[in-house]
């Protein structure tokens, strides 16, 4: 499609894309329904809706043994192999870029097309040096529902080759895809389709999950501009005036069409979302990863389906420390973790042994929960709906030790934390600490030995004490810092001890 729309001449220079557009809407209109039956145009990024997706049950897995006895995982889910060579196609097109010329990567002097050119013929015949991963794919199996697991960690590399020759043709597909809102939610809804993947297809997904690490993390493409705040503004006024939609029906439902993403082909260039839209889409759509019930049985795709979700959670937690966001993202983050943490942790039976999904994803599952709550707390003010939802969650996986041991680690590092801003005070040289090894050089000079150090022998730290000698309990401590083995102060605190003590009595 590529190379038929690249081939064609055109007198205005400026049509150069109208072959590939014409190409495109063709391959929508016809073969798109049956790759994705479940594709729906309502996605919208300008106006998303941020429903949390629900459970999905595994398919069946057809195991078979190939040429080189290796096992090989199939569905019986029709098109799908069509479908994933579709998906990897889009995604070339957003991954990093590296060109290079014909003559290094040729053989025998025959041509090799490039890889974003390649997959629309369903061969992969990449053979340059930089990109030895790749390997040739029989074009007999490339229409059949078959996946080599090793085969698929080929895609993991994070770069897109493309030749040199072909690098204006590349360019024109990109800023297609990204020219209007249209073709915007065109892409994000068949990405959202490649997070409904089944474990055995799971290296779609991941590729898909590094496009949105480059737009979320590196490089933010042009949707994810901020609009501008006059057109925001002139939008909010069509929407809450009835009068203009009574003055100019026609419009209003023509530009409500373009909102929900039902006309592709549309001429409206206003393509800024801003950063906020994009970070709920992809919170919402990746959910499904973790949605998805694992195949315990098949140890490669479960380790395949743990390593997208841990990859997924990699980016949660990079949003969490580093990017600024509104109190709807963030409200939209705790509950995507909430339901995806209910749904994989959730309590097992009576004599039910844990499943080795939830094992693994526990610590890395509940520490981002834990964290990305206090980030939260601190950035917005998060409704006490929320809180008690957060309540309901933990109190029902307390049998979950990772769990038990992340909120310890957490309450732990607040400690410190607020006593170092509230009263500017380290948790690991406590001014008592610094008391004590006075005392005890003291004592060393003058011959004796402190008491104290026979019976404890641990780090003086009350932080660390508990945590590494939970059995050993740290004596009180009475005296002051500042007063401590001052005569005259201590027979004075003596003497107020008194006095109190009677008063306690005459009263009683």
């Amino acid at each position: 499609m590529v190379i038929q729309a690249a081939s064609l001449e055109w007198k205005n220079k400026e049509n150069r894309d109208t072959g590939f557009k014409f190409l495109f809407a063709l391959f929508r209109q016809y073969y798109l329904p049956h790759l994705f039956p479940s594709f729906t145009k309502l996605t919208n990024l300008y106006k998303p809706v941020l429903d949390i997706p629900g459970l999905r049950p595994k398919p069946a897995y057809i195991s078979t043994t190939s040429c080189n006895n290796e096992n090989v995982y199939t569905t019986k889910i029709p098109y799908m192999a069509a479908r994933v060579a579709f998906i990897k196609w889009l995604v070339n097109f957003f991954l990093e870029k590296k060109y290079f010329t014909a003559t290094q990567n040729s053989k025998n002097g025959g041509e090799v097309l490039p890889r974003i050119i390649q997959t629309v013929g369903g061969t992969v015949q990449d053979k340059n040096p930089e990109t030895q991963n790749s390997i040739p794919s029989d074009p007999e199996k490339s229409h059949s529902n078959h996946n080599l697991l090793p085969e698929r960690r080929l895609s993991d590399s994070s770069f897109c080759s493309i030749e040199e020759q072909h690098r204006a043709v590349y360019e024109m597909v990109q800023q297609v895809l990204l020219s209007t809102r249209g073709y915007i939610n065109f892409v994000n809804e068949v990405f959202r389709q490649a997070f409904l993947l089944p474990s055995s297809e799971i290296s779609s997904t991941e590729k898909v999950v590094k496009v949105y690490r480059k737009w979320i993390l590196q490089e933010k493409p042009v949707f994810m501009e901020e609009p501008d705040v006059k057109e925001t503004v002139q939008e909010d006024d069509n929407i809450l005036d009835p009068s203009a939609a009574e003055t100019d029906g026609k419009h209003v439902c023509y530009c409500s069409l373009l909102n929900r993403g039902c006309i592709l082909e549309d001429e409206n260039k206003n393509v800024k979302a801003g950063v906020q839209a994009t970070l709920q889409v992809f919170l919402t759509n990746s959910a499904n990863v973790f949605l998805l019930e694992p195949c315990t049985e098949i140890p490669a795709l479960l380790k395949e389906q743990v390593d997208a979700c841990r990859a997924v959670l990699s980016i949660f937690r990079r949003m969490i420390m580093e990017l600024p966001m509104n109190k709807k993202t963030w409200e939209q983050m705790l509950q995507v973790l909430l339901r995806i943490t209910e749904a994989v942790m959730h309590k097992p039976k009576d004599g039910q042994i844990k499943d080795l999904f939830a094992q693994n994803l526990a610590e890395l599952l509940f520490r981002t929960l834990i964290v990305a709550w206090i980030r939260a707390n601190l950035s917005v003010s998060i409704s006490r709906e929320l809180w008690d939802e957060l309540l309901r969650v933990l109190s029902s996986l307390t049998d979950w030790e990772e769990l038990i041991t992340e909120w310890a680690n957490i309450m732990d590092s607040l400690t410190s934390v607020l006593a170092r801003t509230v009263y500017g005070v380290e948790m690991t040289n406590l001014p008592l600490d610094k008391l004590s090894e006075q005392k005890e050089k003291i004592q060393r000079g003058k011959g004796g030995v402190l008491e104290l150090q026979k019976t404890v022998t641990v780090g003086r730290s009350f932080s660390l004490s508990w945590r590494n000698h939970p059995e050993v309990v740290e004596p009180m401590r009475f005296r002051s810092a500042t007063t401590s083995g001052v005569p005259g102060v201590e027979k004075a605190r003596n003497l107020v001890r008194q006095r109190t003590t009677a008063l306690q009595y005459l009263h009683l």
